[in-house]
């Protein structure tokens, strides 16, 4: 994690450009709520690998328990533990509205609250999404959740130093309200799910139509397609105009088999007929035994390039490896 201060409003707007992408909730490092926190501190901090500042076993003294939470600050990662275990959960805290801290969480449950003008919580209520997902990383599909903007989460002992201090020397400590926050960050005062009840389904529960998102594969390397600042206007029209940016996906020329035991690994591919590319991100996953994902490298090109390879350097025995364009 870089030193540089950050100002709430970048992580806020980092949030809403990634959290539509995690819907629904998905237990894969991608759809969860670390998967979240990867994409926002990429998107800050250029291409920076989260994990190793603060999910191993050697990062527990980057971690602090919280006090009194009026001595967190806009933006601050919160954790339910300073290091994984098998109940590990993180949430970022994004201020205040009418007296009510809420924090940014990628999660299967929680309550997201309804504000009427005055900024008081009419009612806080869980929200399903209309279309489930599963991902190549896991069939463990939860078709509920994802991220939103919720009530504080009762479970957060513990918030990270490192990025508390960028935030405190990027002017976080001076502002807690996040209509006020949001708005600096050019986004509307409140996600719409927080300012009007949404569609319901035969059941009578709430839906967040995600169409939009439905046949998006695991990764999006800009972010979401459609940021909720944007959701009902995608929606109102009746078109995808949001998704036209994003090029046809490569398609694979050649690529090893399963149960290669050295490397170097090459991967090649070519571009659909027709479309008009740039450059390419390229990366490196490594798949550990419990599905979940860590990126090993990550190279972005001017060019649109054709082929990779992965050393044999990069490669474990007996690990699975993911090259991603």
């Amino acid at each position: 994690m870089r030193s540089d201060p950050l100002s709430a409003p970048r992580v806020l707007h980092a949030l809403e450009l990634f959290g539509p992408q995690a819907r629904p909730y998905n237990f894969d490092d991608h759809f969860d709520c670390w998967g979240l926190v990867q994409r926002v501190f990429d998107c800050l901090d250029d291409g920076f690998d989260v994990n190793r500042e603060a999910v191993d076993e050697t990062t527990s003294g980057n971690w602090r328990e919280i006090g009194r939470r009026d001595e967190l600050v806009p933006g601050d990662l919160l954790a339910t533990h300073p290091q994984p275990n098998p109940a590990y959960h993180v949430a970022f805290f994004c201020g205040r509205v009418g007296g009510y801290d809420l924090v940014y969480d990628s999660s299967p449950r929680g309550r997201i609250p309804l504000f009427d003008e005055r900024g008081t919580v009419v009612e806080d209520r869980a929200i399903h999404t209309k279309y489930a997902r599963a991902t190549e990383t896991t069939d463990r599909l939860r078709d509920d959740g994802g991220a939103y903007l919720r009530l504080w989460h009762e479970g957060m002992h513990y918030h990270h130093k490192g990025l508390h201090t960028r935030l405190v020397a990027g002017g976080a400590a001076e502002e807690r309200d996040l209509v006020a926050l949001r708005r600096t960050a050019g986004l509307d005062g409140l996600p719409f799910y927080c300012r009007r009840r949404l569609p319901r389904d035969a059941r009578g529960r709430e839906v967040y139509d995600n169409l939009a998102t439905r046949c998006l594969d695991y990764y999006v390397p800009d972010g979401a397609p459609v940021p909720d600042d944007l959701y009902e206007a995608v929606m109102e029209r009746g078109d995808r105009a949001a998704l036209s940016a994003r090029p046809p996906a490569p398609l694979i020329v050649a690529a090893p088999g399963w149960g290669v035991a050295r490397g170097p690994l090459a991967v090649s591919w070519r571009y659909p007929d027709g479309a008009v590319v740039s450059g390419c991100r390229i990366e490196v996953w490594e798949e550990t035994w419990d599905l979940w994902r860590h990126r090993l490298e990550r190279h972005d090109s001017d060019v649109p390039l054709t082929s990779f390879e992965v050393s044999e350097v990069a490669l474990r025995p007996g690990s699975r490896y993911a090259v991603v364009v």
